[in-house]
Formats: C-alpha cells, structure tokens, sequence
C-alpha cells in the first residue's frame, strides 16, 4: 500500500466494500437499540422488591469481611473543639464503592456505562452513567482522566510536554504517564463518579439504614479482638499501599502496639479510602507532618498551615466595620 492509499483509504473503496461498511454500521446500530430494548423488557418483567433489597442488604452489613470494605473515611476540614481551645481535625465518613456494587446487585435492573467519548495524548474523557432501567431514570455525568504524570526530576531522553513551578516553589515536569498508570487512574475516576451516581438511584433510607449498620458491624468486630485487628489493618496498608507500620505509627503518634480500638476503625477506613483512589497516603502523612510542626505566625496551635492560610485570607477578606452614625 503506498502513502495516498495509506492516508485516505476511503478514496480507493470500491463500492461493494463501501456498502458493507454501511452494512454492518446499521447492523451494529440496531443491535444495540434490540439490546437497550431488551434489558427495559426483562426490568418491567421481572421488577425488584425494595423490602427485598434492604433485608438483603443489611444482612449483608453484618458480614465482618464486608464490613471492613464498605466504609471509607477522609478529612473535610477542622473545626476549634471548644473545650480545649485547639483545633481538630474533622472527618467524614462513606459508603465505598464496594458497598454500592453490592447494593447494584441486589438492587437489580440497574445498567451502568463508562463510554470513552474522547481521547488524546493528554487526556481521555470517559461517560460514566447509570440508568434505573425501571423508573428511566439516568443520572451521567462526563469525567477527564489525565493520560499525564508530573515528575520533580527530568527524565533521561524524554522531553517534557510543559515545565512548571508548584506551590511550594519547586519546578515539575509533565511527562506522557503509561498505559498502566493511565488505566489505574481512570478506574479509580469512573468508580469515585460511580459511587455517586449509584447513590442517587439507591432508596436514601436504606443507604442510612446500612450506614448505621455498617459502622455498629465494624465496631463490634475491632472490640472483639483489637490485636487481631490491628494486625490485620498493619498487613492490609503494607500489602495494598506498600505503607510500613513504622510510617502508621508516624501517622498516629504512638507506637502500633498502644493503639485503640477507634484508631483501628478510623485506619480502616482511611484504608478503603486510598485504596480506592479517595486519598492519598503520602498527602494524608505530610498533612499530619505539617500539623505537628512548630505553630506558624498567626496560626493556633494544632492547626495545620493550609488551614491557617486559609483563616487568615477570609479574615483579611471582611469588610471593615463602619462606626455607628452619631445621634445628633
């Protein structure tokens, strides 16, 4: 094949070869409106019983293996605790994203899709929607998943595709990220999208009802026995996030050996979390760093310099007060 046909190899299609191609495309087509078809056919046929699905799905709550992965757990700010003056770190805690592909399951006559829409050599935007093939009701929603990874060092033979300074002054190159990375970060992306997405279609009273159940299961497990369980959470962050007891000692303050029972909960949780793409464990620790260093101008103590930033800017931010009018 020479270059012209290698470049526009339509011009050089006979027309048999061209009504194939227009063949098959509709033939493509219509299968995939028989299936849509077909899946909304077997949904009304077969509708679910949400009496059904929450028993199930609480039953499936007080499984100690599945209770150790339904919750996840980060930090949303800090708030001034006002019996001790200091401030404190607040946390939220979350159904994961194995709690809502069970609750999918069990749901049933739920289709989800992760369509790729766009792709290029920096990014790929992928459509990830869910539909209650039931009720017609689709919630979507379109995610970009950086095909990029920055880098503090310069690679050998490798030209950056930009060069930039961080917040903390130092300068990062943007490199092309492999296939591998590339594929990690995109399935944590659409499954953080389908978590969200799968939580507006499930019943919110059986989200709440599974949440407290989820939380007591997990408590009662960690009190039953905290040396197995300390254990168990030590060898899941080495084995997963390559994270040493030594750097989860760092993190709470204290040696393994002295930690509580709601440590271990809330380690848990921060587990699911990273595993699941939520957070970052390195983040996470140079966060608790930064908030044991010495207290910054301005900032109080036990809270961290971003936060202290962030106070001082909306209090530079108010408006000035105005003097009351004098009464003549």
């Amino acid at each position: 094949m020479n270059t012209q046909e290698h470049a526009a190899p339509s011009m050089s299609m006979t027309p048999y070869q061209a009504q194939t191609m227009e063949t098959s495309a509709a033939a493509s087509s219509a299968m995939a409106v028989a299936t849509v078809q077909a899946r909304f056919v077997m949904a009304l046929q077969r509708p679910r019983d949400l009496e059904t699905v929450r028993v199930k799905l609480k039953h499936e709550c007080k499984r100690p293996a599945f209770a150790e992965v339904a919750l996840w757990s980060r930090p949303v700010g800090s708030e001034k605790n006002p019996q001790t003056g200091e401030w404190e770190e607040v946390w939220k805690d979350g159904l994961s994203i194995r709690f809502m592909e069970a609750a999918a399951r069990l749901m049933g006559n739920i289709l989800t899709e992760t369509p790729a829409i766009y792709d290029d050599e920096r990014m790929r935007k992928v459509r990830v929607s869910v539909t209650d093939l039931e009720t017609n009701v689709t919630h979507s929603k379109d995610v970009t998943v950086p095909k990029t990874e920055e880098r503090r060092r310069p690679l050998k033979g490798a030209k950056p595709l930009a060069v930039r300074e961080n917040s903390y002054g130092d300068t990062v190159y943007l490199y092309p990220a492999s296939d591998d990375k590339t594929s990690v970060k995109e399935s944590a992306i659409v499954s953080k999208t389908l978590r969200v997405l799968l939580g507006r279609i499930v019943p919110g009273d059986i989200l709440d009802q599974c949440f407290q159940e989820l939380l007591a299961a997990r408590s009662a497990q960690v009190q039953a026995n905290p040396d197995e369980a300390r254990q168990k959470i030590a060898d899941a962050f080495f084995a997963e996030l390559k994270v040493s007891p030594a750097e989860l000692a760092e993190y709470l303050g204290h040696p393994l050996e002295q930690i509580v029972p709601k440590e271990i909960e809330k380690l848990r949780a921060i587990y699911v979390a990273c595993r699941d793409g939520e957070l970052v464990w390195a983040d996470l620790l140079e966060d608790r760093r930064a908030s044991r260093a010495p207290v910054a101008e301005g900032a109080t103590k036990g809270e961290s310099p971003i936060a202290a930033k962030v106070r001082a800017a909306t209090e530079k931010a108010k408006p000035a007060a105005t003097p009351a009018p004098s009464a003549e």
